[in-house]
């Protein structure tokens, strides 16, 4: 069995956090990079099971308001341009666990003597991956026997349309219900196709299973139908619960009206000169500037005597702007859905902002994606 080193939960911490604030996507990139992923897996069960023991102590609840709070406190003192899919940031949680230290910050889970930013840490593994005996993050295994585990007595959603997310949750993933009886014990999983979903087990027969925004629009890319699984991992069984299907009627994309037509590009600041603009990047698969109805936005300002209706766009599509006018600048927001910047920012490494008027448009900079 792999020893549980300190340096090992470091690292299994800091994919942790990384996991909470970017999607499981980063797993699968962090982990070939880090360990192998039985060591990996074996290091965050750890983490998992110490974070357990302490939201039992202090009992917290497992939801989203406790995740965001423990982010809250987690990052409070990181540097705003950190990557979290480096190195670095690992040595973040690391430098938090030796202030604990010095300043005595120690709580007492079931005899262990852990740092307060341990235990934090733990609760936070607990709640992004539970303590399920094995993290996997690949395809169901094909020489899976199939065996009914459960009565499954409903579920849902069962359709959405293309690249369209379906029942939405607050924190903007994907959500699946299945209602089952004659369920016993917390070793099961579902499969969504080929993704496995974050996946969990209420007491009453009851499993919801997440999908994230990038898995959702990936998953649901092409029309036709998708297997949904229950598998049992600890018997490795699984059982079909039936097909979700995507269908074309409602193509959750722009559509042409939204492109950007072969405008002329002019030069310098013909159209409008631009003071500031934002944001001007983001990190791989990470919604930006996200507004409460799930949209993400751009802002610029350009000089008062700008007074024209602008309209802005990224990379050839024309964005639902408004131009707002203030005490000294004119404000543009150009805001695009959800899934479309989803896909934006999962495909590409930078695109270019226009403002467009009057059948021209003028570069305002590169939005970049690294």
């Amino acid at each position: 069995m792999p020893k549980f080193t300190r340096r090992k939960f470091i690292i299994a911490s800091s994919v942790v956090v990384t996991t909470a604030l970017l999607g499981r996507y980063s797993y699968k990139e962090l982990a070939p990079n880090i360990s192998s992923d039985s060591d990996l897996d074996f290091n965050i069960k750890k983490l998992s099971k110490i974070g357990q023991a302490y939201m039992d102590k202090y009992k917290l609840e497992n939801n989203e308001a406790t995740k965001k709070t423990l982010l809250s406190k987690l990052l409070a003192t990181t540097e705003n341009d950190i990557d979290p899919l480096s190195p670095a940031f690992a040595d973040h949680f690391s430098s938090l666990i030796e202030t604990d230290i010095e300043k005595q910050r120690i709580c007492d889970i079931k005899g262990w003597q852990l740092t307060k930013s341990e235990c934090l840490l733990g609760a936070l593994a607990f709640i992004e991956f539970g303590v399920a005996e094995k993290i996997k993050y690949s395809r169901i295994p094909h020489d899976l026997p199939e065996r009914q585990i459960a009565k499954i007595e409903n579920w849902g959603p069962r359709k959405t349309s293309l690249s369209k997310s379906f029942n939405r949750q607050s924190n903007g993933n994907s959500a699946l219900w299945i209602k089952t009886s004659g369920l016993s014990g917390n070793t099961y999983v579902i499969y969504f196709g080929t993704i496995l979903a974050k996946t969990t087990v209420h007491n009453n027969g009851l499993l919801t299973a997440d999908l994230t925004p990038i898995e959702s629009v990936n998953a649901t890319k092409q029309p036709g139908d998708i297997g949904v699984f229950l598998v049992d991992t600890r018997r490795k069984t699984k059982q079909k619960i039936g097909v979700f299907k995507i269908t074309e009627t409602e193509v959750a994309k722009a559509s042409t009206k939204d492109y950007l037509p072969c405008y002329q590009q002019v030069d310098g600041s013909e159209l409008a000169e631009i003071t500031a603009w934002g944001p001007q990047k983001t990190i791989k698969g990470k919604n930006f500037n996200v507004q409460l109805n799930g949209d993400s936005a751009f802002w610029v300002k350009t000089h008062k005597k700008n007074k024209a209706d602008y309209q802005l766009a990224v990379g050839d599509m024309l964005l639902k702007t408004h131009n707002i006018p203030k005490l000294d600048h004119v404000l543009l927001t150009g805001s695009l859905k959800d899934y479309i910047a989803t896909a934006l920012v999962d495909q590409s490494e930078q695109v270019p902002l226009f403002v467009v008027f009057d059948n021209k448009k003028q570069l305002i900079g590169q939005f970049i994606v690294n």
